[in-house]
């Protein structure tokens, strides 16, 4: 007598399913976190080329991450020095975005980023007695690089062709800064 139509497929399928968990289990790779940017906080020396001057000072700088690669960045940059017997100084204050591209380790990984920047560039000059002194408008456009040193800790070159416009006249100027970024996390 022939078995049930029912108890043949029940067999069939009981008889597929030991021969598959008898089968060796696919090794799946594990997936790589994603790397994000996070906030953070940089300082260190930096250069400005300002006119036929070369200044020297210090910056501050902090960024907040909007989005995965996006951040909103805060920069301080003080610059001293002097040319042609007057004493220069300048101070700019600029906030604007920053892009992204974190390593996937941030331990001795390269991180590169580009940058806009808007804001005060402010300028004083002091010569035999007489100072002068002017805030204008400042766009900066530019990036560097994070290397890994550490899970928070990392050095930072950057660069940044910085674009002031005054009364009526416009200068480009280049700045270059390298310092240390503490990542909070």
């Amino acid at each position: 007598m022939p078995a049930p139509r029912s108890l043949t497929l029940a067999v069939a399928l009981a008889a597929t399913a030991s021969l598959a968990s008898a089968a060796p289990a696919h090794k799946t790779k594990p997936k790589r976190a994603k790397a994000e940017v996070t906030a953070d906080v940089y300082g260190g020396y930096s250069h400005v080329h300002a006119g036929e001057a070369s200044l020297d000072g210090w910056t501050l700088s902090g960024s907040y991450p909007l989005r995965s690669r996006l951040s909103v960045v805060g920069d301080l940059a003080g610059h001293y020095g002097s040319y042609a017997g007057a004493s220069l100084s300048e101070l700019a204050l600029q906030v604007g975005v920053r892009h992204a591209w974190p390593s996937p380790s941030p331990r001795h990984g390269l991180s590169p980023f580009a940058e806009v920047l808007l804001g005060a560039v402010h300028t004083g000059t002091s010569s035999a007695g007489v100072s002068d002194s002017d805030t204008d408008l400042g766009l900066s456009l530019g990036g560097g690089a994070d290397f890994g040193l550490s899970e928070r800790w990392a050095a930072r070159g950057l660069f940044h062709l910085r674009f002031v416009h005054g009364e009526g006249a416009s200068d480009t100027d280049y700045r270059f800064s390298v310092g240390i970024v503490y990542r909070l996390r």
